[in-house]
């Protein structure tokens, strides 16, 4: 995703990200919250081309394309389910180490924001953005967590 920014002809590997995540869901389906990284990469690498989003796109649908041609040509439409999909709250049965482990992460990750976003200023634009994308693809298993 950071090389994005330079890329003249940045089609092919989005098309390529996209494929892996998609590709990627067929074994985790919660990877698909990658998805969203591509979305959020490409709104802060590269200006709004609807083109370059609906390859990103492309390449996320592409596998569930094959998948059900296949379904459809094998006729076995009866005997294929669709994944499911449901927001739930997480149980979190865990020790009062488990609950210390979390806060250390969030109180480490907080210091770590405070001091990246003093010399945030100094970089370059094109280190600035990659910076985010690494904070964004680091903090994405927080998001399971809460």
């Amino acid at each position: 995703m950071s090389r994005l920014y330079s890329n003249q002809k940045p089609k092919a590997a989005l098309f390529n990200m996209g494929m892996a995540i998609g590709i990627c869901t067929f074994f985790y389906f919660p990877s698909l919250a990658f998805a969203a990284l591509i979305i959020f990469g490409l709104a802060i690498t590269r200006p709004f081309k609807l083109a370059e989003w609906l390859m990103a796109l492309l390449g996320i649908i592409t596998p569930y394309y094959f998948l059900l041609s296949l379904v459809f040509l094998t006729d076995k439409w009866k005997g294929y389910s669709f994944p499911g999909f449901a927001v739930t709250f997480p149980v979190f049965d865990q020790s009062q180490w488990a609950y210390a482990s979390i806060i250390a992460v969030f109180t480490g990750s907080a210091i770590g924001i405070y001091f990246i976003q003093q010399n945030f200023r100094r970089q370059l634009i094109q280190s600035r953005k990659s910076w985010s994308l690494t904070f964004c693809i680091s903090s994405l298993p927080f998001l399971f967590l809460l």
